[in-house]
């Protein structure tokens, strides 16, 4: 079995969890506020974002090393998201 091509979804639902109960956080924010690792997060809120429950927001927080880092939410109950345009010509 390779590592990183299952998904973990306990990780999965405390991800969203902690991004509705707490708002707006950066992924280091999230991993500290869970207590698993940043790596782990990030796959984690990227699946997210594929599903359309977890989307980047304006804002960013100064990460732990001088850098500043985005933020993401959890998509509320019945929003709609943009989609892109796909149509280059329209």
């Amino acid at each position: 079995m390779q590592v990183g091509l299952i998904e973990n979804p306990s990780q999965e639902n405390a991800v969203l969890t902690a991004l509705h109960k707490l708002g707006a956080m950066s992924r280091h924010q999230i991993a500290y506020a869970l207590g698993i690792p940043e790596q782990s997060v990030c796959a984690r809120v990227g699946t997210l974002m594929g599903k359309g429950m977890v989307v980047e927001c304006d804002g960013a927080v100064m990460g732990p090393y001088g850098k500043l880092n985005g933020l993401v939410r959890a998509v509320g109950a019945g929003e709609k998201l943009e989609s892109p345009q796909t149509d280059l010509f329209a």
